[in-house]
């Protein structure tokens, strides 16, 4: 019983006082708004060591549970391209009316995923994104800035800064 008053206690200072402790509930983004259809993405920064540069994902088109899109980027100077399918999944959300805030990534011809990328945030109108990447075939995860093709020139600051914030100390 002491301890049910103590937690209680606790509950009710952390409603009061979130102003105080600078508290945010945290919006659960939706993943198949940012991969809307005819959609330009650029990955305009990564925390993972790679060679690959101008990386970019046109989407061809979203449906409810999958989105289909072609990923181009550069690698030693030539342009290589991947058309692959985003598969929808809900990540660690506890509730019923779950909303898809991550895919798992692979051929759209079919095969075995590759990649599991979840939206972490989202900023201004889901035009400016922070995404958590973990490959199937190696531990770990890293994370990635993608930005929408208007935005790619002025990207929201607060989307900018937030990235920076989370990534200061990644060791990717």
């Amino acid at each position: 019983m002491a301890a049910a008053l103590q937690l209680l206690e606790i509950i009710m200072t952390l409603i009061f006082c979130q102003p105080a402790f600078n508290l945010r509930v945290r919006e659960i983004p939706d993943i198949s708004k940012f991969y809307s259809t005819d959609s330009r993405i650029w990955t305009m920064n990564t925390t993972v060591e790679t060679k690959i540069y101008c990386k970019c994902d046109f989407v061809n088109h979203t449906y409810y549970n999958y989105t289909d899109f072609r990923r181009t980027y550069k690698l030693d100077n030539e342009t290589n391209y991947n058309d692959l399918r985003g598969t929808f999944i809900t990540m660690a959300q506890p509730r019923n009316n779950a909303i898809f805030n991550a895919m798992m990534v692979g051929p759209q011809e079919g095969g075995f995923y590759t990649s599991t990328e979840e939206l972490m945030e989202q900023f201004a109108n889901y035009t400016c994104g922070i995404f958590s990447i973990t490959y199937q075939a190696t531990l770990g995860n890293f994370y990635e800035l993608r930005v929408k093709q208007p935005e790619l020139s002025n990207p929201d600051k607060t989307c900018l800064k937030t990235f920076s914030e989370m990534t200061k100390y990644s060791t990717n």
